[in-house]
């Protein structure tokens, strides 16, 4: 049975799929918003009892529920394609209302990898699919911490640093002065980080300042925070926490039309 989450404002839309998915397939389907009095509905409990989860809003919907997403199939829909992005979410609600009615089965699976944080040895629920941010609470302060890739070991001074996927790489990474990479077998198997804004002086004169490994641990030497996919809550971090990102053994399975 599929499990229907929508952005607020979209309920429309995600009854009219709903009525669609029972008359065209006599399959029923659940709709649940995505939060309700800000609070968050969509977990991992609530996903793995679904085949099939499809997303009604802009890429944030996608990422908040993919967050939680072990390995059903998720499918992102673009309600309004003139106005938002729609990385993640390509085809549009009227476009499927289509292919449903077509019958269409033109349709592929992509996979694409994500990140696994363990904070002290202890895995976080959540799962990035583009990138994850260590850095300030403040985006005018900076911190210091210990960055760690393969054999290389440097302590450094900046407004944060930028983990991502190869898909990630393409998105905040990028503004940040990252460089993309296309999304192959070889690159998915790494994590790509960027610096943002590195301080250079006497003391510090980092030289890890963009580069990938199939692991990358951080040490931070003052309290900050950990954020996935820029929108989900903050997670704290003390000072000498022990940060190891690596590439989460299942990948996220993606419908495509």
């Amino acid at each position: 049975m599929p499990l229907i989450i929508y952005l607020e404002g979209y309920k429309r839309e995600a009854s009219e799929i709903k009525r669609l998915i029972k008359s065209i397939y006599n399959c029923d389907s659940k709709i649940i918003s995505r939060k309700r009095r800000k609070q968050i509905l969509c977990n991992r409990r609530i996903c793995k009892r679904y085949s099939l989860i499809i997303t009604i809003g802009g890429d944030g919907t996608f990422l908040r529920t993919a967050h939680f997403v072990k390995e059903t199939i998720i499918l992102g829909l673009n309600p309004k394609p003139l106005e938002k992005e729609g990385f993640l979410t390509t085809t549009s609600t009227e476009e499927f209302k289509q292919l449903l009615k077509m019958k269409n089965q033109n349709f592929s699976v992509v996979r694409l990898p994500r990140i696994k944080v363990r904070i002290n040895n202890k895995e976080l629920e959540e799962k990035a699919v583009n990138e994850v941010f260590i850095g300030s609470k403040k985006s005018y302060k900076t911190i210091r911490y210990e960055l760690i890739v393969g054999n290389k070991s440097e302590e450094q001074l900046s407004s944060g640093i930028i983990v991502a996927t190869a898909q990630g790489t393409k998105a905040w990474f990028r503004s940040a002065g990252g460089l993309p990479v296309k999304n192959t077998t070889e690159n998915n198997k790494k994590l790509y980080f960027v610096i943002r804004e590195p301080y250079f002086g006497r003391v510090h004169s980092p030289k890890l300042l963009m580069g990938s490994g199939k692991r990358i641990v951080i040490k931070p030497k003052q309290n900050s925070i950990l954020v996935f996919d820029s929108l989900s809550e903050e997670h704290s971090l003390k000072k000498d926490d022990f940060v190891v990102l690596d590439i989460l053994e299942n990948d996220l399975r993606v419908l495509n039309f």
